[in-house]
């Protein structure tokens, strides 16, 4: 069945987690408990994505600071996310996540976020 399956057909697409490069660590902690997620996708001004930040991102930062007001997300993002084609199969989307060690791949569509592929859905 896996063999089948695309990433469009798992992929997330609504109520997506997003937030500004701008923001800082408390609206990342609001948005990734909110949408209930790992990963939240970084959008600049407009609206194009630039970044990632995965729930491990935001615990290492916790664990190395003592002081989190001023974090911002731009310091802390993994920038030049991975992305894939929805019509990638499955099988394939899960051997990228494993070599480049990453929980989720995003899928765009004009420089903006039209979907997110997690692990847990393949």
């Amino acid at each position: 069945r896996k063999l089948l399956l695309k990433v469009a057909d798992v992929m997330t697409v609504s109520d997506l987690p997003i937030i500004k490069l701008d923001d800082d660590i408390f609206n990342l902690i609001k948005v990734m408990t909110e949408k209930n997620t790992g990963v939240v996708v970084v959008n600049d001004q407009e609206n194009k994505i630039i970044g990632v930040v995965s729930s491990g991102d935001m615990l290492r930062v916790l664990r190395d600071n003592k002081e989190y007001s001023g974090i911002l997300i731009k310091n802390i993002m993994t920038k030049n996310p991975i992305y894939v084609e929805e019509s990638l199969s499955i099988e394939r989307a899960e051997k990228i996540m494993k070599k480049n060690e990453v929980t989720c791949l995003l899928i765009k569509e004009d420089f903006r976020l039209k979907g997110i592929l997690q692990a847990s859905k393949c």
